[in-house]
C-alpha cells in the first residue's frame, strides 16, 4: 500500500509517516485508515499538508493493466487502452469520451490489481 506523510506544522518538526491500510470513501472525497509508525491506527481526511507516496508499480504490472478503470479526484477518467514507453518512463493511453488521453506513470497515485482500478493526478 501507499505511504502517507503529513508535513510538520512548525519549523523543525519531522513529518509524520504511516501506511495506508484501507481506502475509504470514493475518488471524489477519499479518506484513509492509516497505521502510523508508532503502531497507532486512525482515520485520516487529508488536507493540503498531506502527501501520498505511492508504492512503485513495476513495468510488468503496468503493462498488464489493459481495461483497468482510471479515476482522478474529478471523477472517472476512462479505461486503459494500452501502455507505451515514453520519455521519462511509461505512459497509459486512456480512452475517454473526449478521445485518448496520455497519462504518465509519475501521475499514478494508487494502483490496485485486485479491483483493476488506477487513481491518477491529472495536471
Amino acid at each position: 500500500m501507499s505511504i502517507i506523510e503529513i508535513t510538520g506544522r512548525t519549523v523543525g518538526n519531522a513529518p509524520r509517516r504511516g501506511e495506508i491500510v484501507e481506502i475509504l470513501g470514493d475518488s471524489a472525497r477519499p479518506h484513509y485508515r492509516v497505521q502510523w509508525e508508532d503502531g497507532h491506527v486512525s482515520t485520516l481526511f487529508p488536507g493540503s499538508d498531506v502527501r501520498i507516496i505511492p508504492p512503485p508499480v513495476s513495468e510488468r504490472e503496468l503493462r498488464a493493466c489493459h481495461g483497468y478503470t482510471v479515476d482522478s479526484a474529478e471523477g472517472h477518467v476512462g479505461s486503459v487502452l494500452h501502455v507505451r514507453k515514453a520519455k521519462g518512463g511509461l505512459e497509459l493511453h486512456v480512452a475517454t469520451p473526449q478521445g485518448v488521453v496520455r497519462v504518465p506513470q509519475a501521475s499514478i497515485r494508487h494502483f490496485d490489481p485486485h479491483t483493476k482500478r488506477i487513481a491518477v493526478v491529472l495536471g
